[in-house]
């Protein structure tokens, strides 16, 4: 009996020394379950209601007033498909920008339904094939975007401004352009534009390399625009559905009857991009002079060019918002005419109180001039008969807008270029500059479709840290001796308080 007591104790204290080691787990065990369950709450309600502020200083992501209001206006389901490789450089700023819409929207007073999906062009191939099955779209590097059956790509050269020669970016565009993009698209009407034809023009349907023009259409309807063919003479006017004509390098002379045509369209608020070629008579000469705009039978020639002066880049723009974003970007021109701007005092001699507003779009340095005799095919200048540059090549007409004045009124506006080869097939296969954008936003502004007013560009702005070689030593000194030497100074302190 003396030996079973003192087993029994030892047998009860392991007992209890068991039941505290269990209670203690289950207690801990517990305690961990609870902070899970807590943190998840926090979490699930941090995820539906949260507060956000922007604590950067340049504000970069920062989303303005403009489109908050808008997007609380948005009705139905917006999708926009992001086919951007992680890697690309547009990757991270496109990302952020994106995360702020997608907050603006779920908190937008309106039911607009934003739907974002990434697509990785290399690695999502099914949804690459949706996208061309739908839409038609086999690029990368794009944003599309798109309501109901209405879509608007966005490129990325349409993102930045970039330094022509160096390409470093200066600028960012995304929530401008995003936002005009979405402007559009929720627009219920698509803008339906004329392609005049039976005059030698440019062909949108055509793929010839030298004389078509089916990329630049094909860009124009992807834009969300509906391009059909006109026959003037067979149509005996202009369709009432039309939201603006295309007059693009007609060889042959409109008779007088098409042009007074062509003339009361405009009268009647309507909307003409021409581009017309040197030494081509087409019959609007006089229609266009009347909007104060004089076409000469010359030549524009360029001595910056490295192809003898024929074709040229242009990168002097007016004041307008068809070439606000084409600052630090540069325009190819192939033997363009001159499109100057007349004397300002009238039109023809006669005083208007609606006298059109006239901007140069486009202007070819100091070193150039117009050729004006069409007879003498050499290049150089003659001092007796040629004008010296600079030279405009583009312009824009608008009349009927109130000066100064807030209004939605309609108006007439005329764009003329010198040039039909600047968004033909061959011009655009050799990678010019911007004469895309230059004539997209020539042909959105004709239809109004520009720019969400009041929300500027963010400069892009790199942070580095400079340093002169003493303090760069300096530096490499405290990192490769000061830190380690610092460790093994507080190691030997912990090992010698452990021998006390």
């Amino acid at each position: 009996m003396d030996l079973e007591e003192p087993l029994s104790s030892t047998a009860q204290s392991r007992w209890r020394y068991r039941r505290r080691r269990l209670v203690t787990g289950a207690n801990v065990a517990t305690a961990m379950a609870l902070a899970v369950v807590l943190a998840t709450m926090i979490n699930m309600i941090g995820a539906r209601r949260f507060f956000r502020w922007d604590v950067s200083q340049e504000r970069y992501y920062a989303m303005s007033t403009n489109t908050v209001q808008f997007l609380d206006q948005i009705q139905g389901e917006v999708a926009i498909d992001v086919v951007y490789s992680p890697e690309h450089s547009s990757f991270k700023d496109l990302r952020h920008l994106l995360d702020e819409y997608s907050y603006a929207a779920r908190h937008a007073a309106s039911t607009v339904d934003l739907r974002i999906r990434y697509i990785d062009p290399d690695r999502d191939l099914g949804r690459m094939k949706e996208l061309k099955d739908r839409f038609g779209i086999e690029e990368r590097n794009l944003l599309v975007l798109s309501v109901e059956q209405r879509r608007k790509v966005v490129q990325n050269s349409e993102l930045y401004t970039v330094w022509p020669l160096t390409r470093e970016r200066i600028m960012f565009h995304g929530e401008s352009v995003i936002s005009s993009a979405l402007l559009n698209l929720t627009r219920e009407k698509t803008p339906v534009v004329y392609a005049l034809k039976g005059h030698g023009e440019r062909d949108p349907w055509s793929f010839h390399e030298r004389h078509g023009y089916s990329k630049i259409a094909r860009l124009v309807q992807r834009d969300n625009i509906d391009l059909k063919p006109l026959v003037l003479a067979a149509m005996k006017g202009v369709p009432a559905d039309a939201d603006a004509l295309l007059i693009a390098g007609p060889t042959r002379r409109y008779s007088d009857e098409e042009a007074q045509l062509i003339s009361e369209y405009i009268e009647k608020n309507g909307r003409v991009i021409f581009l017309l070629d040197p030494y081509v008579k087409t019959g609007f000469e006089a229609l266009i002079e009347s909007w104060g705009v004089r076409l000469e039978d010359d030549l524009v020639v360029d001595t910056t060019s490295l192809s003898g002066g024929r074709e040229f880049y242009v990168g002097t723009f007016g004041e307008h918002p068809v070439s606000e974003r084409l600052q630090n970007t540069l325009l190819m021109f192939s033997g363009p005419r001159s499109v100057e701007p007349a004397a300002s005092e009238g039109t023809n001699g006669v005083q208007r109180s609606d006298r059109p507003k006239i901007t140069g779009l486009a202007m070819t340095s100091k070193q150039s001039w117009a050729k004006l005799n069409p007879s003498d095919r050499g290049l150089g200048f003659d001092a007796a008969v040629d004008r010296r540059g600079p030279i405009t090549v583009a312009a824009a007409m608008e009349r009927g807008a109130a000066s100064g004045e807030a209004m939605e009124i309609d108006t007439a506006k005329i764009v003329v270029i010198g040039d039909s080869d600047i968004v033909g097939n061959a011009v655009l296969n050799s990678g010019a500059g911007g004469n895309v954008g230059f004539f997209m936003n020539a042909l959105n502004w004709l239809l109004e479709r520009e720019s969400i007013m009041g929300i500027q560009a963010r400069p892009v702005q790199m942070h580095a840290l400079t340093m002169d070689r003493e303090l760069y030593k300096r530096v490499g000194l405290a990192l490769v001796v000061g830190i380690p030497a610092v460790v093994a100074f507080l190691g030997v302190l912990i090992w010698m308080n452990r021998r006390r």
